[in-house]
């Protein structure tokens, strides 16, 4: 995605925080978000810039070089995109060795909320945290901050948590069975087993917006 405008600064009509963005021609304003690549065009002798400001929009690291890290998610969710997708967690090369624990994965889990927060460039943070719970307020801050209000909040967001920390200390049935809700064994994906590649992109491809849909 590539923007062009001018920098500005506004107060927020739904949370009335400060922030700096970028103005379109059309009027349309982009807040500037941490891990936003822009790049700043001097004016020329007459005060004019010789373009505009241009956003290329926000690749994590991990998405940059996917190869660096391993993904983790519950195994019995193997087969169903969507679950991976809401269950599905990035790791640093060599933790996928070790037995996931409920903390590792709590960390991991907030890791992946964070970087969906810095990777959304096109539509206002206050506006998607109204949409999904009413909650436009949670956007203040940096991605640390909002992902610590949106934890602290909303049990929707903690939910996930829950449910596959219940399935790491007591792989029974009954705590399986809730991770797939609402799918169940038969649902399971027939197209062929993914490969880590496919299961990375997944993830890779994954949006704020898309991410707060799963958890309804």
């Amino acid at each position: 995605m590539t923007l062009k405008g001018k920098v500005t600064a506004r107060t927020c009509p739904y949370c009335g925080h400060h922030e700096i963005g970028i103005v379109t021609d059309n009027g349309t304003f982009f807040p500037l978000r941490p891990g936003l690549v822009v790049e700043i065009i001097q004016p020329d002798a007459n005060g004019v810039p010789s373009s505009t400001t241009k956003s290329q929009g926000f690749s994590p690291q991990f998405a940059d070089d996917m190869r660096a890290f391993e993904i983790w998610f519950p195994e019995p969710v193997k087969g169903f995109h969507r679950l991976i997708q809401k269950y599905g967690v990035f790791l640093p090369k060599g933790h996928q060795s070790a037995p996931m624990t409920p903390q590792g994965y709590e960390w991991a889990y907030r890791e992946k909320i964070r970087i969906l927060i810095e990777k959304e460039v096109s539509t206002p943070l206050p506006v998607i945290l109204d949409r999904f719970f009413t909650a436009p307020h949670l956007a203040s801050g940096d991605s640390k901050d909002m992902v610590k209000a949106m934890w602290e909040e909303l049990e929707e967001v903690r939910e996930p948590v829950r449910l596959v920390t219940a399935w790491l200390e007591d792989p029974s049935p009954n705590n399986t069975a809730k991770l797939l809700v609402p799918f169940s064994e038969t649902d399971k994906n027939t197209e062929g087993n993914e490969t880590e590649e496919t299961i990375k992109e997944l993830l890779a491809s994954l949006s704020l917006e898309a991410f707060l849909e799963l958890l309804r």
